[in-house]
């Protein structure tokens, strides 16, 4: 979790007379440079996380007697 420490700067920065527009600075930055990563990986997470779900949904809901199918990589 360090990527969350420029995120960190802001309440300091409004509580504080100290931080100033340094830590606004860097916040700002932090925020430009890791929002995009942060979407990025939430992202990639999500579509794990949904594809578990389908595919848990799919093996407790077939018949005891239906054969397991067969997952297949889509044709390129």
């Amino acid at each position: 979790m360090p990527i969350m420490i420029p995120f960190m700067f802001l309440p300091f920065a409004l509580e504080s007379a100290e931080f100033g527009r340094i830590a606004l600075v860097i916040t700002g930055l932090g925020m430009l440079v890791f929002a995009p990563l942060f979407s990025a990986f939430q992202g990639g997470v999500m579509a794990l996380m949904k594809a578990g779900w389908v595919i848990t949904y799919l093996r407790l809901t077939r018949a005891p007697n239906e054969s397991q199918p067969l997952l297949q990589a889509a044709p390129a």
